[in-house]
C-alpha cells in the first residue's frame, strides 16, 4: 500500500496504453481471441471476462489518445484513493498473469481454475471501468470505486 508505488505502478500503466499504437491493441484483441478458442476448445467460456478486458482497454486506450488532458486529470483524482488505486492495480495486474498462465497451459482443469478467476477479475474490472466512464463523461470527481453492479445501479439511479 505504498503510495509512491502505487502512483508509479497506475503512472506505468498509463503511459503503456499510451504508448501503444493501435496496431498494439488489435494485436492484443488477437491474442484474446486466441486465448478464447483455446478456453471454448477445453469447453470454458470466457468470452465475456475477454470482452470486459477488450472494452476497458479500448476505453482507455482512446481516452488516452484523444483527451489526454481530460483523462490525466481523471486519473490524478483516481490516485487520491489509494485503497481503490491498490485494488485496482492488483487487479489489472492480475489478470495480466493469468492471461500469461493461460497462454502457456494446456491442461483443461488448471484452464478452468485460470477461467473461473479470469470471470471473477473482469467483473471487478468492470466496476472500475464503468466508475471511470462516469467519471470522465460527467467531468466529475471519483468519489469511490463502485465494488458490485448493485452500487453501480444506485449511483446510475437504476432501479
Amino acid at each position: 500500500m505504498d503510495a509512491r508505488v502505487l502512483f508509479l505502478l497506475f503512472s506505468a500503466l498509463q503511459k503503456t496504453t499510451y504508448e501503444a499504437g493501435e496496431k498494439d491493441l488489435i494485436e492484443a484483441f488477437r491474442f484474446l481471441k486466441s486465448l478464447s478458442r483455446k478456453f471454448k476448445d477445453a469447453g470454458i467460456d470466457v468470452d465475456e471476462a475477454f470482452s470486459i478486458i477488450a472494452e476497458h482497454e479500448e476505453w482507455k486506450f482512446k481516452k488516452l489518445k484523444g483527451e489526454f488532458e481530460r483523462f490525466v486529470t481523471m486519473a490524478l483524482d483516481f490516485m487520491n484513493y489509494p485503497e481503490d488505486l491498490y485494488e485496482y492495480a492488483v487487479i489489472y495486474f492480475s489478470l495480466f498473469l493469468l492471461l500469461l498462465a493461460s497462454y502457456e497451459t494446456e491442461a483443461h482443469e488448471k484452464l478452468r481454475s485460470i477461467g473461473k478467476e479470469l470471470k471473477n477479475l473482469a467483473d471487478k474490472l468492470e466496476n472500475y471501468t464503468l466508475t471511470f466512464m462516469l467519471a470522465f463523461e460527467e467531468n466529475e470527481k471519483i468519489a469511490a470505486t463502485a465494488r458490485t453492479p448493485e452500487e453501480v445501479k444506485r449511483v446510475l439511479r437504476i432501479e
